[in-house]
């Protein structure tokens, strides 16, 4: 099976990337979204979820109880006509915040 590559874009904000993943066609889930002046990393979903420990206005994962990566892939992929490799897509998030020294939510650690 080859690994999907998601595609990278780049934000002046938080609120920008959160908007652009609810109306921009050429944003899809998946896809990593880059905001440079807030330190932020995340992905795209309905519901975009930032990779580092600063999200501005994008979600950040619960903690805590029976709250696991899979389980929110999971919840994630709930609706999705085509399942999405949020997994992969998290792991390249993760990759691209190291790279930019951001600090990485200890929930997504160990995806490296």
């Amino acid at each position: 099976m080859n690994t999907p590559t998601f595609n990278q874009h780049n934000y002046g904000s938080t609120s920008s990337a959160y908007n652009d993943t609810q109306c921009n066609e050429d944003t899809h889930l998946g896809d990593i979204l880059i905001i440079p002046s807030a330190c932020v990393v995340g992905i795209s979903d309905t519901w975009p979820v930032a990779v580092t420990v600063k999200h501005g206005q994008l979600h950040t994962p619960r903690t805590g109880g029976d709250n696991t990566i899979d389980s929110l892939i999971a919840s994630m992929n709930e609706y999705n006509d085509k399942p999405v490799d949020f997994k992969e897509a998290f792991r390249q998030a993760v990759t691209v915040a190291h790279e930019l020294g951001y600090d990485v939510n200890p929930f997504f650690l160990g995806l490296e």
